[in-house]
């Protein structure tokens, strides 16, 4: 009989536990204005065998490593053509690996003789908060909408002064100092990479120039050529980062003010890469994947 009564004392203590528990995440949610950002782990990049081997030589090899070391059904590719690092995910793509899995396989992996360096492919919380998070601490003309990304007679955000980033950087200061042999102004004759949420046809850096490399750049989001931001809105979601970032790059400068900002390398010409729909979170993988694609196409 006592043993049943503390049986039942213990039910309810468990119960009262779970309900305080939930109401405290419930209240950590209402307090933050939405469904916390957690980082996760994806799976895994490793570099195997010696620097140079053949892509298929290492490949066999990567294959071989996670055989050794890890339980379950892995699939192993390169980041890239001709890349000699491996991602490694999950044969069930929508499972996760729990992070304290993550590091304890990270530290097998550089533990096994044929591995050079092993990374766990997370993804992060970015370094921008979602709009929903930000929006009340925002006036009307710093709203970040896809609209205003689009327009010409809706300036960018940050637009009331053209010239801030490069007053920021200094950038202004340097371009007088003397140039070096072969040396250029304002980023002519460099090609840059840019990794982000895609590019628009916005006037602020669609000039009427093919400054903007259109067919070198790449979707790892959605896995084609097209890196054209989709412009998807809603929670966790940044439609036209990657055209306001373009624009602190490369905008073109006019002497006039343009409605927006003048880049700090206005001459230079820009690969879009669309590696994710929000930099609130970034996937290491991907952002590896277009380093990768950046070089091979001359960045």
């Amino acid at each position: 009989m006592a043993a049943g009564k503390k049986a039942k004392k213990a039910k309810r203590s468990t119960k009262k536990r779970s309900a305080a528990k939930g109401s405290a995440q419930k209240a950590s949610r209402q307090a933050t204005g939405g469904p916390k950002v957690e980082s996760r782990c994806d799976g895994f990049v490793i570099q195997v065998g010696l620097p140079g081997q053949k892509e298929g030589a290492g490949l066999e090899l990567a294959i071989q490593v996670v055989a050794d070391t890890m339980r379950g059904k892995w699939d192993v590719a390169p980041l890239g053509p001709g890349a000699d690092a491996f991602e490694v995910t999950r044969s069930r793509r929508d499972k996760s690996v729990a992070l304290n899995t993550a590091w304890n396989y990270t530290y097998k992996l550089r533990a096994h003789r044929d591995v050079r360096t092993a990374e766990p492919s997370l993804t992060i919380p970015g370094h921008d908060l979602p709009e929903e998070l930000v929006a009340e601490f925002l006036t009307p003309e710093e709203t970040l909408t896809a609209e205003s990304r689009l327009k010409k007679d809706k300036p960018l955000p940050c637009a009331k002064d053209f010239e801030w980033s490069l007053k920021l950087t200094r950038t202004k200061d340097v371009s007088t100092l003397p140039l070096p042999p072969g040396g250029k102004h304002k980023g002519l004759g460099i090609v840059i990479g840019h990794p982000d949420t895609g590019y628009t046809q916005h006037p602020q850096i669609w000039d009427g120039t093919p400054r903007i490399l259109t067919a070198k750049g790449f979707d790892f989001e959605d896995g084609d050529a097209d890196a054209a931001d989709r412009l998807v809105t809603g929670f966790l979601k940044q439609p036209g980062h990657g055209t306001a970032t373009s624009s602190v790059i490369m905008s073109w400068e006019d002497p006039e003010g343009p409605a927006g900002v003048t880049g700090v390398a206005p001459r230079a010409k820009l690969i879009p890469i669309r590696v994710t729909q929000s930099v609130v979170l970034f996937k290491f993988t991907k952002l590896a994947k277009a380093i990768y694609h950046a070089v091979d196409q001359g960045a």
